[in-house]
């Protein structure tokens, strides 16, 4: 068993979660920081019509949460995945559960994905006991699960007491179902490292690499807020994302068994997933990763290869953990600017950003695409343990 512990970068959330515990009016705005640094100097990356089209965003978001139930997504086909994002999205700018001005739509938030934590009672051979899932929902699936665990890590490892609640009851039970979603992800993966679409071990030929990756972010964080995580099961992982990468072209495969099927999505994908785990010192791999991905941008950007916000959502993190590397940055450097005033520029009236490419077919709302967006620009202030380099 490995054990990690968040409590450096959950510090820095939880204290620049105070400041915006005073903050009032749509106006308010995440603080520039750098590094999870409170105070710290803007880096050049943070713009000042970034940070009010990340605020604007959030105000979207909460006001589309459902008062109902706390999701977040007004189609239900998505909505474990959809939900879990927009959490994500609150806790990247320094909302927790008990501080911010969005903290009542955390809070509901994660409250929604541990009322679908499947119980011991309720679990068959395809809905597992902690499978994350609900029956409206045909999307999500693993995806969604990897999320949601990721999302409920998070606030595990930032959350205290509510006030009028019962703060220990609270933390005893996100871990308790945040334990039994990591025993899904161990229990699915299958013999080539690798897991599939559902919660069950289909064979050697059920793998597929965008799946892999969202277990992986997912185990990673549930390991650093201490929740036990077998090292072997990451071993593999590891193994099944290197293997994934095509050596003539440099992107990263489907699976290992679609090897003619390379993405700029899978690769950002894979390659943050890598780096995220300490994994940089490949040159080799690395160099020919982000290569294909410049080749491949334009037609990521202009939604030829569709998953606009799903792919460059993991760009983000790759090119600008990469950057950490100096001979690396120049793919950040390229990128970001471009990047960031695009969709400060196609943000919505309201504070929305509209859906692109494939996603329009998968029955997710604009949700879905502001949350991603939020993300995307959130990357460099690195209020989440997830983007810090």
């Amino acid at each position: 068993m490995v054990r990690m512990s968040l409590a450096r970068p959950i510090a820095a959330v939880i204290l620049l979660g105070a400041l915006f515990s005073g903050a009032r009016g749509e106006e308010e705005r995440p603080p520039p920081t750098t590094r999870g640094s409170p105070g710290a100097a803007p880096p050049a990356e943070v713009t000042r019509a970034q940070l009010d089209a990340i605020a604007k965003g959030l105000t979207y978001l909460a006001s589309e949460q459902s008062k109902v139930d706390g999701s977040f997504n007004e189609e239900p086909a998505a909505n474990i995945a959809v939900t879990s994002l927009a959490v994500l999205a609150f806790m990247a700018n320094g909302h927790t559960m008990n501080r911010g001005r969005h903290s009542d739509s955390v809070a509901r938030g994660v409250d929604f994905l541990l009322r679908h934590v499947t119980s011991p009672a309720a679990a068959t051979g395809e809905r597992p006991s902690g499978y994350i899932c609900l029956d409206a929902d045909e999307q999500s699936r693993m995806h969604g699960h990897g999320y949601a665990a990721l999302a409920l890590a998070l606030a595990y490892g930032s959350s205290e007491p509510r006030p009028g609640s019962d703060g220990r009851a609270e933390r005893e039970e996100i871990r308790e179902k945040l334990a039994r979603a990591v025993a899904v992800i161990e229990r699915s993966q299958d013999e080539t490292g690798g897991w599939w679409y559902y919660p069950v071990r289909l064979g050697t030929t059920s793998h597929e690499g965008s799946v892999t990756v969202c277990m992986v972010q997912a185990l990673r964080m549930a390991r650093e807020a201490g929740i036990p995580v077998r090292k072997e099961v990451i071993d593999r992982a590891v193994n099944y994302l290197e293997r994934s990468q095509d050596p003539t072209s440099g992107g990263f495969c489907y699976s290992l068994t679609t090897r003619d099927r390379q993405t700029y999505a899978l690769t950002a994908a894979a390659l943050s997933t890598l780096f995220g785990l300490g994994e940089y010192g490949r040159d080799r791999m690395v160099k020919a990763g982000l290569e294909f991905m410049d080749d491949h941008f334009e037609a990521s950007f202009f939604g030829y290869e569709g998953w606009f916000f799903y792919g460059n959502l993991y760009a983000a993190q790759a090119l600008w953990q990469a950057a950490a590397v100096q001979k690396f940055e120049p793919h950040w450097k390229r990128w970001w600017p471009r990047m960031r005033d695009h969709l400060v520029d196609d943000q919505r009236t309201g504070g929305y950003w509209p859906e692109r490419g494939a996603v329009s077919t998968t029955g997710t709302s604009s949700a879905f695409a502001t949350a991603c967006a939020v993300l995307i620009l959130s990357v460099p202030l690195q209020l989440l343990p997830l983007f810090q380099r």
